[in-house]
């Protein structure tokens, strides 16, 4: 970034304070329809370069996250808002960062949360929010990861770890062609056969509601108790992710965070 374009705002805000001073010239000839509306230039000038030293300094303190596009349709900021807290519904799609509940006899935290909506994808998941929680087992300090629908219900949750790509398959990164990626119908993970879902484009959303677009490959056993993720990015990075199946019957005494 130019100097010029670092201090435009403090450029902007010295602007609008000349044009006070000179509105105050302007009053003491007597001038006062002048002094008006050089006054009002002046503060409009003033609050402009104000926010716009903002918008500045946050682009030098995030620069990555300041060139991400963001959301700007409301139903989908509707979608990817939080719904009041309701103790009689309090479901696992409202789990956020701090909210605790119990798991396999034990009590769980969620420690991070990435919101995800789907643009693309099959059946009732298309236009839809998921969050990724990062969750830590209290008692002795491991982390899993839950997929859950934010708005809808979760009868079958996946529990997952990540994995390396290429124990999945060691050729993983061939599967990167010029339109993008396409891994094969059938994946053989620890001798048993995953079967991929229909492929779903996500918009991975920040707090600031700056996104990142990758697609989702969803591939589960014959039984459907096990499932293995693949993320792929658009900076042509790979993640996977592998774990067990269980009903939504298996979570309980959900809280939410302290604050709340």
């Amino acid at each position: 970034m130019s100097f010029t374009s670092r201090y435009t705002g403090t450029l902007v805000m010295i602007g609008g304070g000349l044009l006070i001073l000179l509105g105050i010239s302007a009053l003491l000839g007597g001038n006062y329809l002048f002094t008006l509306l050089l006054v009002a230039a002046g503060v409009l000038l003033l609050q402009y370069g104000k926010r716009l030293g903002k918008d500045i300094q946050y682009k030098l303190d995030n620069p990555v996250t300041a060139a991400l596009p963001s959301i700007q349709d409301q139903s989908m900021l509707n979608a990817l808002a939080e719904r009041p807290y309701n103790s009689f519904d309090y479901q696992l799609g409202d789990l956020q960062v701090g909210s605790v509940f119990d798991f396999q006899g034990k009590t769980w935290r969620v420690d991070k949360v990435r919101r995800i909506f789907w643009e693309e994808a099959g059946g009732q998941a298309k236009r839809t929010v998921s969050k990724d929680l990062l969750i830590t087992n209290l008692d002795e300090e491991n982390n899993v990861h839950l997929r859950v629908f934010k708005n809808n219900r979760n009868p079958l949750v996946p529990v997952l770890t990540p994995v390396n790509i290429f124990s999945v398959d060691e050729n993983m990164e061939r599967y990167i062609g010029e339109n993008g990626f396409d891994p094969p119908p059938v994946l053989q993970y620890r001798d048993e056969k995953y079967y991929r879902e229909s492929p779903k484009k996500g918009l991975d959303v920040r707090g600031d509601n700056t996104f990142q677009t990758f697609y989702s490959f969803d591939y589960y056993n014959e039984n459907r108790d096990k499932a293995l993720i693949i993320d792929y990015w658009n900076d042509k990075s790979i993640e996977a992710f592998s774990g067990k199946v269980v009903h939504d019957e298996s979570f309980g005494s959900l809280l939410p965070p302290p604050q709340n």
